[in-house]
């Protein structure tokens, strides 16, 4: 050992051994420094920013009257007479994209719509963002099942919660349509826990590509001497980090359309 390398040190040591190897095999720190780079740029994708309407429906219903239980009791609604059952189910409306969603924007109506024919009681937000996005409900269609939505706005993070009465049974389930500029279709969230999940690794799960490799480039420069073939064991190590970042890229493409348009 000579006297310049004593006096580097461990962290001068760990830089000149890679770069010794560096030049030795160029090939395969291209290769890993491009692995690194493809997952760099498939978080960085250049994405338009698009609405992300979305909905959840409380699979808590609660049951006002049940038909057989109490047969002293009578219901009606406006004269008429209920002899099934009534129950009441809240949904929570909202756009958690980075686009605003303007009354203007709404290519085909908003809309509620129960899976069967039921006749809808009383429908009314019970919680509203802010007034100025004025949220309305129009019931004219309450009678089939449905209701039509309105708002003049819809910013990232606006929304309503609707609590809907109906005559039916809690088997009955609820679904809202429509499409707007830049959204064909309005997603449905059966977890919201699960759904933020998804998304933090959606934006994060790439970044573990990064450092990941980098670790790994970093752990064979020290095991070169100790592999019969180092360049091989480099390269299958950079080809990986390739292959999940291209992974991890199509998966999210298809899972998350709206996030690559």
């Amino acid at each position: 050992m000579t006297d310049e390398t004593a006096q580097l040190g461990p962290l001068g040591k760990v830089w000149q051994q890679i770069e010794k190897q560096t030049k030795t095999h160029p090939l395969m720190w291209l290769v890993t420094l491009f692995s690194v780079g493809l997952a760099i740029w498939s978080y960085l994708y250049p994405r338009r920013e698009t609405p992300d309407v979305m909905y959840y429906v409380d699979p808590d219903k609660t049951e006002l009257v049940k038909q057989g239980t109490l047969s002293d009791l009578s219901v009606s609604f406006k004269g008429a007479p209920i002899t099934g059952d009534v129950t009441a189910v809240q949904m929570a409306i909202w756009n958690a994209g980075m686009r605003a969603v303007h009354a203007s924007e709404i290519m085909d109506t908003v809309f509620i719509q129960a899976n069967v024919p039921v006749q809808i009681l009383q429908a009314k937000t019970t919680v509203v963002t802010r007034k100025e996005i004025g949220f309305e409900i129009e019931p004219s269609r309450a009678n089939s099942g449905a209701l039509s939505l309105n708002w003049k706005i819809l910013e990232k993070g606006d929304g309503a919660i609707i609590q809907i009465v109906y005559a039916g049974g809690p088997g009955v389930r609820f679904s809202l349509n429509g499409s707007f500029e830049g959204q064909r279709q309005i997603r449905e969230i059966v977890d919201p826990k699960i759904d933020y999940l998804e998304h933090w690794w959606l934006r994060n799960a790439l970044w573990l590509i990064c450092p990941a490799g980098i670790a790994l480039a970093a752990a064979a420069a020290f095991l070169l001497n100790r592999w019969k073939n180092p360049l091989t064991f480099m390269l299958i190590v950079a080809a990986e980090g390739c292959i999940a970042a291209i992974a991890i890229r199509i998966f999210f493409h298809f899972r998350y359309p709206l996030l690559f348009q």
